[in-house]
């Protein structure tokens, strides 16, 4: 569970008494990040058998993660309304929605945050350096096994989801739905670029497809961006998470997976 649209001062306070109250620092995002307390900062907080996690941006401001108990006391002590479940995503899938995995649909009706190890590899030649442009816009770190945590979220403008590697580069990418899945599409905006995007459900796995992309609203040729190939399924109660971008002739330029797990209610 968790509650968002904590007040930036709010959020700080309570950072500072759970401090005092015993709650041990675990985790936090990278110090030497360059937009630590500008643009993200998050903290994991650790006291017996409960674990906390606080995530603030420049643009939501603080929410936190946790357990019912944990977040029940927060919430009388500091006046906190928690957050309920969303529908919006089972609006889009409708009918489809119990197609897909029990765990994705608590997902993308609770929300959450989830951790785990992925596996980052480049193209080798002219894909290498193709990919490892792409990646220098996504943040994604340099070849190797990396820490990723994804925060994914509802609200009245669409699904959010955040990225962040090694808790030190944070991306956040907003969909916004239109319709329903049988005539819709969902909406990613990064600057100039949008996508329209669809979900294919396989095998109770969520598998997105790329419907058309636009450069300042004129269509651009698929042949001339990469393909991407994204996808989450389950495999042993943990959520497998596969990116990546090709392009004819050249093959993978960058790819990231591996498995994550929720981190508990």
């Amino acid at each position: 569970m968790k509650v968002e649209n904590i007040d930036t001062d709010l959020g700080n306070k309570i950072l500072e008494d759970l401090k005092q109250q015993g709650w041990k620092l675990g985790a936090q995002y990278s110090p030497l990040a360059f937009d630590k307390g500008i643009d993200f900062d998050s903290y994991t907080l650790k006291k017996d058998q409960s674990k906390l996690y606080l995530e603030w941006t420049n643009w939501f401001e603080w929410e936190i993660h946790g357990s019912k108990q944990d977040l029940d006391q927060l919430a009388e002590k500091y006046e906190l309304a928690k957050i309920v479940p969303s529908d919006l995503v089972k609006k889009w899938f409708g009918d489809q929605f119990t197609k897909l995995h029990p765990l994705l649909q608590k997902l993308h009706t609770d929300g959450g945050t989830l951790t785990g190890d992925v596996d980052i590899h480049y193209g080798k030649g002219l894909a290498g350096v193709i990919g490892r442009r792409l990646a220098k816009k996504m943040k994604l770190p340099e070849a190797g096994t990396h820490q990723l945590a994804v925060t994914i979220s509802h609200d009245s403008a669409g699904l959010h989801w955040g990225r962040c590697f090694n808790q030190y580069s944070y991306i956040e990418s907003l969909f916004e739905p239109v319709g329903v899945i049988t005539h819709g599409y969902w909406i990613e905006a990064t600057g100039p670029l949008t996508m329209k995007l669809t979900v294919d459900v396989k095998d109770g796995g969520w598998y997105w497809r790329c419907l058309s992309i636009r450069f300042m609203g004129l269509p651009v040729p698929r042949w001339l961006v990469p393909k991407t190939t994204a996808y989450k399924v389950i495999e042993d109660d943990q959520y497998r998470f596969h990116v990546e971008f090709s392009l004819p002739m050249l093959g993978s330029l960058v790819r990231y997976q591996g498995l994550l797990s929720a981190q508990s209610d």
